[in-house]
C-alpha cells in the first residue's frame, strides 16, 4: 500500500557541513529530541532519497537549515540551485532573510531571482529555542521593522514559512489580519507541548483555534515528538486530528523535518503513523494532506 501513496513532503532539509556552519549540529549538542550526534553529517539528496525509499515523492520543500548568524542568507539558495540542476532536488525551496535587517529588501530580491524559491523562513519570539543562530532571535512579530520586511513577501508573492509557538498565537492572528494576501505557514504544529501535559495541551488547543478564521494561515503537521522519541503513533493521533478538524484539511499538510526527524524515528514509521491518524479520511482528504495542499500553497504543478 505504500507505494501507491504519493507525498509533497513540505519540509525537510538538506546539509553539507564542509560548505556551511551549523551550530546546531555539532556533535553533542542538544536537540529537544536530544543529542544531534546520530545526525551531525551531511544529508544530502542521495541521503534524503534512500530515507524515503519506499514512498512516492513526487515533489519536496526544502525549508532553510539555520545557518549560523555569520552566512550570507542567499548562500543557501545558491548551492539548492546547484544541487536541483544535478539531482532535480530540491523541488522548491524557502530560503533564509532577517525580515527586521537593513537589507531586506535586497535578499528577497536576491532570492526571487531563483524561480524555485517560495518564500522565506522566519522565526521571531522564539527565544532560544533554536541556538544561536541567524533566524531564532527574540525580536517580535509586532517589531515594526520586522513588519516592515513581513510587508514586502507580497511583491514577489513569498509565503512565509514562520516557526511559530502556539503561546504567540495572538500575534500570528494579528499578522495574518494586517496581511491577509501573504500564506503564513506554521511550523511544526505551532510546538505543541512536548511532554503532553494537560495544561499546555488545552492551551494549545486553543491556540489552534484561534487561527482558525485566517484562512490565509495554513499548518505544516511536522516536526514533533511528543512524549519524547521514539515516534509513537498513539501520541500524535489526537492532536494531529484536532488541528485538521478545526482548520480542515486543506490547511494542513504532511512534512517529515528529515533528517532531524530521523532523531525520533524512520521516515516509515512517520508516514504510516500520520497515516494511522488521517484514517478517518476519506481518500480525497488523505490526497490532500499528504500532497495536494503542499502543492497548492508551494505553488507546485503536479498531474491531477
Amino acid at each position: 500500500m505504500a507505494d501507491t501513496l504519493e507525498i509533497v513532503d513540505s519540509h525537510h532539509h538538506l546539509m553539507d557541513l564542509g560548505l556551511a556552519s551549523y551550530t546546531w549540529m555539532k556533535p553533542g549538542s542538544q536537540h529537544r529530541y536530544g543529542k544531534v550526534d546520530p545526525i551531525s553529517r551531511n544529508y544530502l539528496p542521495a541521503d534524503y532519497r534512500s530515507d524515503t525509499a519506499p514512498y512516492r515523492i513526487v515533489a519536496d520543500v526544502h525549508v532553510e537549515g539555520h545557518r549560523d548568524h555569520h552566512h550570507d542568507p542567499l548562500d543557501e539558495t545558491r548551492w539548492l540551485a546547484e544541487l536541483q540542476l544535478q539531482t532535480a532536488c530540491p523541488t522548491v525551496c524557502i530560503g533564509g532573510a532577517s525580515l527586521e535587517a537593513p537589507d531586506i529588501a535586497a535578499v528577497l530580491s536576491g532570492h526571487a531571482a531563483y524561480e524555485f524559491v517560495r518564500g522565506i523562513r522566519s522565526s521571531p519570539d522564539t527565544g532560544t529555542l533554536l541556538g544561536p543562530n541567524a533566524t531564532a532571535k527574540n525580536i517580535s512579530m509586532d517589531d515594526r521593522a520586522w513588519r516592515a520586511g513581513f510587508a514586502l513577501l507580497e511583491k514577489y508573492n513569498f509565503v512565509c514559512d514562520l516557526l511559530g509557538l502556539f503561546p504567540q498565537m495572538e500575534k500570528v492572528v494579528r499578522l495574518a489580519c494586517d496581511f491577509p494576501r501573504t500564506t503564513i505557514i506554521l511550523n511544526h504544529m505551532a510546538y505543541p507541548p512536548a511532554d503532553l501535559n494537560a495544561e499546555g495541551m488545552a492551551q494549545w488547543r486553543k491556540a489552534v483555534e484561534l487561527i482558525a478564521p485566517c484562512t490565509n494561515v495554513v499548518m505544516k503537521v511536522s516536526g514533533m515528538c511528543m512524549g519524547g522519541p521514539p515516534w509513537r503513533a498513539e501520541l500524535h493521533r489526537e492532536p494531529i486530528r484536532h488541528v485538521i478538524a478545526t482548520l480542515g484539511v486543506e490547511r494542513c499538510m504532511f512534512g517529515s523535518n528529515f533528517p532531524v526527524d530521523r532523531l525520533a524515528g524512520s521516515f516509515a514509521t512517520i508516514v504510516e503513523g500520520m497515516r494511522s491518524a488521517v484514517s478517518h479520511l476519506n481518500t480525497t482528504q488523505q490526497r490532500q494532506f499528504f500532497r495536494d495542499t503542499a502543492a497548492r500553497v508551494y505553488r507546485i504543478n503536479l498531474p491531477a
